[in-house]
């Protein structure tokens, strides 16, 4: 009945907001979360306790779940306060959370029964080459519970490095230079063809070109960003960029050179042929892409952008509308886990703490990316061929594009039928105002709740809106699986990356011993809680893509889902097959592992 569907979209629209008084990051609002009724019980009992419930709530748990929730009680209210509070970069309010918060998560790994080591209390940060690094052999025993990732016997090797690429945790940095452009590169990373030569010994620079064997990846972004300090220690962090190249039988991809800089005129590059130096530059860049793909792509583009859009379509679709059905899915739990990511970006926080961006820095990078990201760009239509890699003879090495392309064909098939059984015709899609007004309030950058997404656009045809669907789901599932479930795989080895530099870039001038390397590697606690972290956060999956069980009451979906899910068990053969022909198996894309939401 329009007049119920109507007072339905009105009390949504008390319930759920967007909250952006954090330095103008765009997150949902934790009272609309508490508030909403779409949440697991255990979350409601979390929630809902630690913001004041009676004791009721506890009854019928065993001792352990109740102690684990009493804990989170004091531990959500701390960052509830927190997150109220801590909008100052410095001073002394900054360095009171971060302490405190400190104590909180030691306290908190003590009832997960992890004991923190002794932490050396924030102060001015003492010289780097003070510090007495962990050992190698150290360094080798930090996983002495947990099964190796690959990098664990390979982080030294320049292919694997490469091959990070292409199918590490974040691989959709690396562009094509077409023949001809290599000069546009040269501006800001001016190797010269005697270095290339020395680089890959039976190659030129020239052949590589006319060949276009040539590509390149370049952390502009993260010019400028504020690092900051951990532990009692300044950390680092450089805006590399770095090129590579297929070898002239185009079977391997190889890195040539990194400069750990965007000023050629004050920044050296280096090249394998330039030893520990070299063995830096890899450590450094590995770093700066870490914490990109933190902040940006997983905190922001991920969780922040999906969060934002479901608490839209919230407030403007009325329950029983067919895409807010089709959506509710694909966003469970994502904004109640939120309020733990926009911890993440506060003072105390583990990004603070454990990545070499600081506060400001966090703030600022987030912003770049969010302002800067468009939704067309970043479409499954456009993310590979924007960057000139999406055919494979160009890139015939490219595990993330190829998997993730038979993932999105399975998601297209899907959406399109069920966006033709709603709608008849393109009319209907226009005449439809509650998706007008979503898209509108998406879109809309001079309202409380609007998303700022200015580059998303009205859909007029049933193929628009199919297309905006694939989209959406492709970047809460494949697209979210490669940025959160290969973090292990990418960081749980530290010295292959470290989510932090303790110690500054290489520099020409300087003679760099076999054990240099060390100086850049965290302090014990600092890795202790990267491996934790990284595990965790790669192992948790609370559903799978395609399995609704009864969410969808409509009899006529249920062999749009039967058919979708035949689809995924094709996908499934296809990359288990094509892992049998790669250097390490990518599994992260196998339908068997992606998730319908975002919720770690």
């Amino acid at each position: 009945h329009p007049d119920r569907r109507a007072a339905q979209i009105a009390e949504q629209q008390k319930v759920w907001h967007l909250d952006k008084s954090y330095h103008g990051l765009v997150f949902a609002d934790p009272d609309s979360v508490v508030r909403s009724v779409q949440m697991t019980l255990f979350a409601r009992i979390w929630v809902r306790f630690s913001w004041g419930t009676n004791l009721d709530a506890l009854v019928g748990l065993g001792p352990g779940e109740v102690v684990v929730i009493l804990w989170h009680k004091l531990e959500t209210r701390w960052n509830s306060f927190r997150t109220k509070w801590d909008h100052a970069f410095d001073g002394p309010r900054e360095r009171l959370i971060t302490r405190f918060s400190r104590v909180v998560r030691r306290l908190n790994g003590r009832l997960t029964t992890r004991i923190w080591q002794p932490e050396t209390p924030d102060r001015t940060p003492r010289p780097w080459s003070e510090r007495q690094p962990l050992t190698e052999q150290q360094l080798n025993q930090t996983l002495p519970a947990l099964p190796k990732p690959a990098s664990y016997d390979r982080w030294r090797d320049d292919e694997f490095f490469a091959w990070e690429r292409v199918a590490g945790q974040v691989p959709i940095l690396i562009e094509w230079i077409e023949p001809g452009s290599l000069k546009t590169v040269l501006r800001k990373l001016p190797i010269t063809p005697t270095r290339y030569a020395e680089s890959q010994p039976g190659d030129t620079l020239d052949e590589a070109e006319s060949d276009g064997r040539l590509f390149v990846v370049d952390l502009a972004v993260l010019d400028g960003i504020e690092s900051g300090v951990s532990f009692g220690w300044r950390k680092w962090l450089t805006a590399p960029i770095a090129l590579f190249a297929l070898t002239p039988d185009r079977q391997h991809l190889l890195p040539v050179a990194i400069q750990c800089g965007q000023n050629p005129d004050d920044t050296a590059y280096f090249t394998p042929s330039d030893g520990e130096r070299w063995l830096l530059a890899k450590i450094h860049f590995q770093v700066a892409e870490s914490n990109y793909h933190g902040v940006v792509e997983h905190g922001t583009l991920c969780h922040m952008l999906v969060g934002a859009i479901g608490v839209s379509a919230r407030r403007q679709l009325a329950p029983v509308h067919p895409l807010r059905v089709l959506l509710e899915p694909h966003i469970e739990h994502t904004n109640g886990v939120n309020i733990a990511t926009r911890s993440l970006f506060g003072a105390g926080g583990l990004t603070t703490e454990l990545q070499s961006v600081s506060l400001r820095g966090t703030v600022d990078l987030s912003l770049r990316g969010w302002r800067t990201f468009d939704w067309r760009e970043r479409s499954t239509e456009r993310e590979f061929s924007r960057r000139g890699v999406q055919d494979p003879e160009i890139l015939p090495i490219y595990p993330f594009r190829d998997d993730s392309e038979r993932v999105t064909a399975a998601i297209r098939g899907f959406v399109t039928a069920y966006v033709d059984l709603y709608y008849g015709s393109n009319e209907e899609i226009v005449a439809d105002r509650e998706l007008s007004a979503w898209f509108d309030e998406m879109a809309a950058t001079d309202i409380p709740d609007g998303v700022e997404l200015a580059t998303i656009t009205r859909p007029t045809t049933r193929q628009d809106l199919a297309a905006f669907f694939t989209d959406l789901i492709w970047r809460i599932s494949p697209y979210h699986a490669v940025i959160n479930y290969r973090v292990y795989e990418s960081m749980g080895f530290v010295p292959f990356t470290p989510t932090a530099a303790y110690a500054p870039p290489p520099d020409p001038a300087l003679d760099y011993g076999s054990e240099d390397w060390l100086w850049s590697m965290p302090p014990q606690d600092a890795i202790d809680a990267q491996v934790e972290d990284t595990w965790n956060v790669s192992s948790t999956r609370m559903n799978h893509l395609g399995h609704y069980g009864r969410h969808f009451r409509d009899r006529r979906v249920r062999p749009l889902i039967r058919t979708f899910l035949d689809d995924l068990d094709r996908v499934e053969q296809e990359i288990t097959h094509a892992n049998k022909g790669r250097m390490v198996d990518f599994d992260t894309l196998l339908p068997s592992n992606l998730t319908n939401s975002i919720h770690i």
